[in-house]
């Protein structure tokens, strides 16, 4: 009877272990690769801890070596030397769409193997475009020649995944008709710094960050398109080869990056791919450095838009107050008249037809018409931020405007409508203490402090 009992408490101590070690076994199966240089070898290896064990054998079939490396003293470079083909994703994600559809299947273009840089190298921003934008990116990295293969099948194709940033020059992207120096001009192709396999792909977390700051979130199970659809759709057309890279789309909105900025893209289970921006043109960087100057505010108290003037930075759209109320937003490029893109972004309850409100105000103000779009408008070195909330027939707002060495300040103005038209009624400058006004007969009439400052 005792040994019975014996037994039978032995057989539940290793049932209750069971899970627990399934589970080791299951986490031991998660592994990073890292292809490296350390003095004259480069080779590839797995990260253990703080040292690199080194690798050997073909690609995706190493075997390890009794040689390692501290990870501190290697130089990190990209996963793959020279894929064959660099492909990518457009519009993979939902709130990166905005009010399109998503695609029935995935939609594939190409990078070009040049473009590919390790995380710590430069992003070399071109001399001969501007507003040049980050996206965060997942990358697959393919280990075996996949044709025809099933989404069943696909995950067996795939080596891992690492992070990626897929660098685009929006200005390009929409004059050209390929997408071949917007996405695929030298540096544009940020990618590593490891090969994470074993893991859950379609449950990590992923961020990226400028100087710090958090500009995309998101979860890889909001991808349109997985990993093993993807890979599947693809090779149905395109033989993968091992090696192969697919960036799979960025989530949410993206904006300009610029001269000194650093970027890092950190993927749950992967690592932080960073680089450094470099480059640009010297109008693009000040448009860019002023519009992050400048804050955007909207139906706030006087103290509150006080402590954001005062500000070096000043809110993003995110932090601003849930209220019923409508941001106007501009952006007029040098040389071009007007903006030829437009967007009217709602924190709120939507007046009737924002944008011909945002038109006629723009007009009466600035004397071009133009649609809302980015939270400067720009005409030569001179820069100008607007807000504006309309209720009813009036609207209220104010125009914040910087010249570099020259002056800053803020207007603010009431707008009445009349008919299908706008008129000021009223602008005044706070820091001055002035005041104009139209009175009943159409007339201005201007008031300043006596102080005279």
């Amino acid at each position: 009877m005792l040994r019975r009992c014996a037994l039978l408490a032995g057989v539940l101590v290793v049932l209750a272990s069971l899970p627990c070690t399934l589970a080791a076994q299951k986490e031991a199966k998660a592994v990073k690769y890292v292809r490296f240089q350390a003095g004259q070898t480069t080779a590839y290896g797995v990260v253990e801890g703080d040292m690199v064990r080194e690798l050997s054998g073909p690609f995706g079939q190493w075997k390890p070596t009794d040689v390692q490396h501290a990870l501190k003293d290697v130089k990190v470079l990209t996963p793959v030397e020279r894929p064959t083909k660099v492909i990518a994703l457009a519009g993979n994600y939902r709130d990166h769409l905005g009010d399109k559809p998503p695609a029935e299947f995935p939609q594939p273009f190409y990078k070009l193997p040049s473009c590919l840089i390790a995380s710590g190298e430069y992003i070399d921003l071109p001399e001969t475009t501007e507003d040049v934008h980050y996206e965060a990116e997942v990358v697959i990295v393919m280990g075996k020649k996949a044709k025809d293969v099933s989404e069943k099948e696909a995950l067996n194709y795939v080596l891992g995944i690492t992070c990626g940033n897929d660098v685009s020059a929006r200005i390009w992207q929409k004059a050209d008709v390929q997408w071949w120096r917007a996405k695929g001009s030298d540096t544009f192709g940020p990618v590593g710094p490891y090969i994470a396999a074993g893991i859950d792909y379609g449950n990590l977390d992923m961020a990226l960050r400028v100087n710090g700051e958090v500009r995309q979130k998101t979860n890889t199970k909001n991808m349109i398109h997985n990993i093993a659809q993807t890979v599947s759709f693809i090779s149905q057309h395109v033989t993968l080869e091992p090696g192969d890279l697919i960036y799979t789309g960025t989530p949410g909105r993206t904006q300009p990056i610029v001269e000194g900025d650093v970027v890092e893209v950190q993927i749950e289970g992967v690592g932080v791919l960073k680089n450094k921006v470099v480059g640009g043109t010297a109008a693009g960087k000040q448009k860019e450095l002023i519009r992050r100057k400048i804050p955007v505010a909207a139906s706030l108290s006087a103290a509150e838009f006080s402590k954001l003037a005062r500000s070096e930075t000043g809110p993003s759209l995110n932090t601003l107050p849930n209220q019923p109320l409508s941001l106007l937003l501009f952006a007029l490029r040098p040389g071009e008249g007007e903006a030829k893109q437009a967007e009217f972004r709602n924190l709120g309850t939507a007046p009737p037809k924002p944008a011909d409100i945002a038109k006629e105000i723009y007009r009466k103000l600035a004397g071009a018409s133009v649609a809302p779009d980015y939270a400067t408008f720009i005409h030569g070195d001179r820069t100008t931020a607007i807000e504006c909330k309309i209720e009813g027939d009036t609207a209220k707002g104010s125009v914040s405007f910087e010249a570099p060495g020259l002056y800053a300040g803020k207007v603010q103005f009431v707008a009445k409508r009349t008919g299908d038209d706008w008129q000021i009624e009223e602008f005044s400058l706070p820091a001055y203490g002035a005041k104009t006004v139209r009175d009943s007969d159409g007339k201005w009439k201007a008031t300043m402090r006596a102080d005279g400052n």
